[in-house]
């Protein structure tokens, strides 16, 4: 009966892994599928090689976003018409992207 009892909890112990990476799993391809949405396909395509380290791809995302904010600062002081939707947008990245990084930083503490 002993070792029915260890197997059943070395059964149960390997099931509750399993499960754990299943989650985590499923979690790192939530904030992909939200991060594609929020930096838009072309820089999606571009941090591809960083979809299994979700942290590192949001991080590079945010570079990205902080250029393109730079770039709408520059050319609102060049007076281009398009420069405050520029910022805008990337401002908006920038908030998304800052939220999605306190979630993948919550999950990978689970």
């Amino acid at each position: 009966m002993g070792d029915e009892t260890k197997n059943g909890k070395e059964s149960n112990s390997i099931s509750q892994l399993l499960s754990v990476t299943s989650e985590r799993e499923t979690a790192k391809r939530a904030i992909n599928q939200l991060l594609s949405i929020i930096i838009g396909h072309q820089q999606f395509l571009e941090t591809e090689a960083l979809k299994d380290d979700p942290k590192l791809r949001i991080k590079r995302s945010i570079e990205f976003a902080m250029a393109e904010y730079a770039e709408g600062n520059s050319l609102l002081h060049d007076c281009v018409p398009d420069a405050r939707r520029i910022i805008s947008e990337s401002q908006r990245k920038l908030d998304s992207l800052n939220s999605l990084s306190l979630i993948a930083n919550f999950l990978e503490t689970l």
